[in-house]
């Protein structure tokens, strides 16, 4: 099976996302040369056996899906000039056939100026904010020689999923702490230490905002600090930090009661003003790890209320990939379909396999939401449904509750 050594990792696979990134930036941070080795040797021509016959494809498009998916994600990455992204584009446009994985090379393909566009997404005058890029990362043109030297060692992946303290000047401390004055006074009236942490690293404003506790602030303090750094001209870098260290933390904590309408109204402004850093950063990670029904109230509402038609195809997307779904995952993938979003003939494919999977569970087919799900692919996409009637049907015959009869109505009734 094909892989490419990320540090000391041998298969990113096989470990958590987190250790990956850390390794990333610290390979970025050491040798960079190295770091574009790896996207070099993603990009490396192998012979892939595929019905008894040799076809000669990029290393990356040789890997498993999912390896593909978490390779794709991690390439967002800064740290490696845009040449050798190009020619990595370049050289997996004919063979990535995962939806998930075409859509993020595409997303890398317009991050750095290739001409490759994914047949699953509509062209951009069609979606005009889509992929519309509010980062501040700096084109690196120049090319950097060299392949991928030796793995480090285990010591050196052990340094880096250590987290890292950036230095900080004695004139940015001052800011630091006006920005914590103000805080403390329930209000973030310093514009001049705001700037300054809306263009500092991505390091710096995590370390700020573990330094100023805003995990732990009341809503209110978190909406009046977030409202102030964040603005139409905040990067990606620091959203996506927001969102990590903030928001994401506080919206997993929700397991006993419903989301304040402060907290909503915070979540569904981020989600308009940066959706990009918003889907990435928090609806996918929050839909793998839905727990209670306040997590899903919420996360539907956004989807529902805040989201337009790409970025609902994209969460969709996501949730095909997850290992596992709970009654929780089918709320939201219910509101998904109910909504209408966009579906292509894979993508319909994969859902309703991920329904005959529910439906043989025993526990998992008596979740409210089922049947639900099956009427509104039913009359949501009754042309994409045709070829999976029987699948359908199957499903519906399985189901417990009083809505049997509506699903196998609803399936019947496809033309």
């Amino acid at each position: 099976m094909a892989a490419v050594a990320l540090g000391g990792i041998p298969e990113i696979g096989q470990v958590d996302d987190r250790l990956c990134l850390a390794v990333w930036h610290s390979l970025r941070m050491r040798d960079p040369h190295r770091l574009a080795g790896v996207v070099d040797a993603l990009a490396r021509p192998v012979p892939v056996a595929v019905d008894s016959r040799l076809v000669v494809m990029p290393t990356l498009c040789a890997m498993p899906a999912q390896t593909q998916v978490r390779w794709l994600a991690l390439l967002h990455s800064p740290g490696v000039p845009s040449c050798h992204y190009r020619r990595l584009v370049t050289a997996c446009a004919d063979h990535v056939s995962d939806p998930c994985s075409r859509l993020l090379l595409d997303s890398l393909a317009r991050r750095h100026g290739s001409s490759y566009r994914s047949p699953d997404v509509k062209q951009a005058a069609d979606w005009p904010n889509l992929w519309q890029d509010d980062s501040n990362d700096v084109d690196m043109e120049d090319d950097v020689s060299g392949m991928a030297s030796p793995p480090a060692s285990q010591a050196d992946v052990a340094v880096a999923s250590q987290p890292s303290v950036p230095l900080i000047t004695d004139e940015q401390r001052s800011l630091i702490d006006n920005i914590q004055s103000a805080i403390d006074e329930g209000h973030c009236r310093c514009e001049e230490s705001m700037e300054w942490l809306r263009n500092a690293t991505p390091d710096v404003v995590r370390h700020v905002l573990a330094k100023m506790d805003m995990l732990s602030r009341p809503d209110a303090i978190l909406d009046t600090f977030a409202r102030a750094l964040v603005n139409a001209d905040t990067n990606f870098e620091t959203c996506a930090a927001v969102i990590d260290c903030c928001l994401l933390p506080r919206v997993l904590a929700l397991t006993s009661g419903p989301a304040s309408r402060m907290l909503f109204e915070m979540v569904a402004g981020l989600a308009k003003q940066h959706t990009r850093a918003f889907v990435s950063h928090l609806l996918c990670p929050l839909l793998g790890q839905l727990s209670s029904p306040s997590q899903s109230e919420l996360l539907g509402r956004i989807t529902r209320d805040c989201l337009a038609d790409q970025d609902r195809a994209l969460l969709l997307q996501h949730a095909l990939t997850l290992q596992s779904w709970t009654e929780e995952t089918i709320k939201v993938v219910y509101i998904l379909v109910q909504s209408g979003v966009s579906m292509t003939a894979i993508i319909a494919s994969n859902l309703v396999a991920c329904i005959a999977t529910i439906a043989a569970d025993q526990q998992l087919c008596k979740a409210v939401k089922f049947p639900a799900l099956i009427v509104a692919l039913a009359n949501k996409h009754g042309a994409l449904m045709r070829e999976h009637r029987v699948v359908l049907l199957d499903a519906c015959e399985r189901l417990q509750n009083f809505m049997k009869k509506v699903a196998i109505k609803s399936v019947q009734n496809i033309s």
